[in-house]
């Protein structure tokens, strides 16, 4: 299943042979851009790339404090993520996608919309 991940209006990525398993969603991510005029943009340009060198660090076993999240807290609880499939269906997530490498994960809070 191919769907695309949005914050608000803004399209951030296309995810790609997404997959559930234990109630988390996985998927490959393809960002959908790199730098936007916008604060909202630029600030979800720099959670995606937090998130990335973040998870490399738990990989090296540095042992990265989760803490560091809280700096993003305004994108992790504003309930402004969703993913929308090619049949319109909006699912909204759960606080936001986790980033790594070119892997996303997320839950979703169950609430879904024919169109968003």
């Amino acid at each position: 299943m191919n769907l695309q991940l949005y914050y608000d209006r803004i399209l951030v990525g296309d995810i790609m042979e997404a997959f559930c398993h234990q109630d988390t969603w996985f998927g490959t991510f393809k960002q959908s851009f790199f730098s936007q005029a916008d604060d909202t943009g630029q600030r979800i340009g720099e959670f995606i790339a937090f998130c990335q060198v973040w998870n490399e660090r738990c990989k090296t076993s540095e042992n990265p404090d989760a803490s560091e999240f809280d700096q993003f807290g305004d994108l992790l609880t504003s309930q402004r993520w969703f993913t929308k499939g090619s049949e319109g269906t909006s699912s909204e997530i759960d606080q936001a996608p986790n980033f790594f490498e070119e892997e996303i994960s997320w839950q979703l809070t169950g609430r879904t919309y024919a169109d968003k």
